[in-house]
């Protein structure tokens, strides 16, 4: 029988109707006047064409709200044929001020994603919660924050500011793996700049409070900014495509028409012939890592680490290194932040970690000791210590002091031939020794005497080697094939052996 003769499936079709209205055409058509796609346009953009079923469409808490779905739009498709679970603000509803309706919505979806063990995508466009639903909707976001905080580390979770994101929604894209951000629409904080102004007296620019740009450079919180919408959904597409569904599978091998067995002798030629000149570490990762791969995270912040994802002969890997165009490469409070969250990322979802390092050690201080150097730090070194996965470390040029947190904890430690491994630099440990009187009693050289007891091979990598400091010298133009080889020496389940445990006890 036809449609017609079911007056119930008619009244259906028209509700479905009118929940893909959102909050009504007037609205639909301002969004668009500001240049922003709609909900469910956005998931279209992220998702594989065709491929979206979208869940609980025509929910709605209270009777009398005409817009249905509760201002998120949930379901489930494919990006690159793996299923994925999105959910997406609807800011043409509340200004996507999530409710009861909507929080439930999403808590399902959740649930679902983790029955399923499948990635989530969030598109954040909303204003908080919705105050005039009282307590009940502020339960409803708790939720929703529990949610996301348990599937951490079990299921990769990106979250995607195209608009507002405040308060609950903000926590909720801090919870998640990887944050992408529009720069020019995207804001993410706490309480905005009326709220401050009330609450402290202080009147700030929103920009300035929670923009895409203060967080990618400040803060760190967002890993990706991009100019349009279309780009950062392109950017969360990318991005899961370095990851497994879930923790409980390995990453995918990808075809690979880069050699395996490619030398790169371009490396040669990037190293200055002082160690005191900078360079552009990200040259010596493109050489090494398959062609167009490299997937550069949070570039913006702390940038004398450069952290990222890439391939390596058609597998997916995390990579960690030292950037000595800036500060040297020192590390510093915000750099430590930084390669601990990736390493621990990468060892949640069974990426091999790989270490490039040129660090003369920690970047010294007032400042830097009184903003937590010493917690920081440690928060990197416990990261290491605690991931699951293969790790691989290259010393470039050299690795120096409290330095070797990036070197030392990994499966194969590799070195070039000019690359140094010491307590620190030959010029500081002179000035460390020179308050010793060294052959001020015989009448001897104290430089002479001070070379000899440091040792004339304090420079040297045949020390480093004979002391397994590394387990082997490698020439540049072989990196890529030496770091292939020790990826597949090394076993890809991440099982590394630790103790029992309910959890550890990390620097915060």
């Amino acid at each position: 029988m036809s449609s017609t003769q079911h007056p119930d499936l008619d009244r259906f079709a028209e509700l479905e109707d009118r929940a893909g209205e959102g909050g009504g055409a007037q609205l639909q058509r301002r969004q668009k006047r500001l240049g922003r796609m709609l909900a469910r346009e956005r998931i279209a953009a992220l998702v594989d064409e065709g491929s979206f079923q979208e869940l609980g469409k025509l929910r709605r808490s209270d009777p009398e709200d005409p817009a249905l779905g509760d201002g998120v739009v949930t379901g489930v498709g494919n990006i690159a044929g793996r299923p994925v679970a999105v959910y997406a603000h609807d800011a043409t509803v509340l200004r996507g001020a999530l409710g009861i309706g909507g929080a439930r919505k999403i808590v399902r979806l959740l649930d679902h994603a983790r029955r399923q063990r499948m990635p989530v995508v969030a598109i954040h466009d909303s204003d908080g919660v919705r105050v005039n639903e009282g307590p009940e909707a502020i339960a409803g976001f708790a939720e929703v924050l529990g949610r996301t905080a348990e599937l951490s580390g079990w299921v990769p979770q990106v979250g995607v500011v195209l608009g507002l994101c405040v308060g609950g929604a903000a926590y909720s894209s801090a919870l998640q793996d990887v944050v992408i951000g529009q720069r020019e629409t995207g804001f993410l904080f706490v309480t905005g700049s009326k709220v401050a102004k009330i609450t402290t007296g202080q009147d700030a620019p929103i920009e300035d409070i929670g923009g895409v740009e203060m967080h990618a450079r400040t803060t760190g919180l967002v890993h990706l900014a991009a100019d349009g919408e279309l780009e950062c959904l392109a950017h969360a597409r990318a991005v899961l495509g370095y990851f497994p569904r879930s923790a409980a599978e390995l990453v995918a091998d990808l075809p690979c028409t880069d050699a395996a067995d490619r030398e790169t002798p371009a490396i040669a030629g990037v190293l200055p012939d002082s160690d005191r000149k900078g360079y552009d570490m990200r040259r010596i990762l493109t050489e090494v890592v398959d062609a167009g791969s490299f997937l550069e995270l949070q570039a913006a912040y702390a940038p004398s680490l450069v952290v990222g994802l890439a391939r390596l002969a058609g597998r997916a890997i995390g990579i960690v290194a030292s950037q000595p165009s800036y500060n040297a490469g020192c590390l510093d409070v915000d750099s430590s932040r930084k390669g601990a969250r990736f390493v621990q990322l990468c060892s949640a979802y069974g990426l091999p970690v790989i270490t490039f390092c040129d660090v003369p050690g920690f970047l010294p201080g007032k400042r830097q000791e009184q903003g937590g150097l010493l917690l920081h730090g440690a928060k990197l070194i416990a990261a290491y210590a605690a991931c699951r996965t293969p790790r691989v470390s290259l010393i470039v040029r050299k690795s120096y002091g409290g330095g070797n947190v990036l070197a030392y904890p990994a499966d194969v430690r590799l070195a070039y031939p000019f690359a140094r491994v010491q307590p620190m630099g030959m010029d500081a440990a002179r000035a460390v020794a020179s308050h010793r009187t060294f052959g001020a009693d015989d009448g001897s050289d104290p430089e002479d005497e001070l070379r000899r007891r440091l040792g004339d091979r304090y420079d040297a990598m045949e020390r480093a080697a004979e002391a397994g400091v590394v387990d082997a010298v490698i020439h540049p133009a072989r990196t890529r094939i030496e770091l292939v080889r020790a990826l597949e020496s090394l076993d890809r389940l991440p099982m590394r052996d630790l103790p029992p445990r309910a959890h550890p006890n990390i620097p915060m």
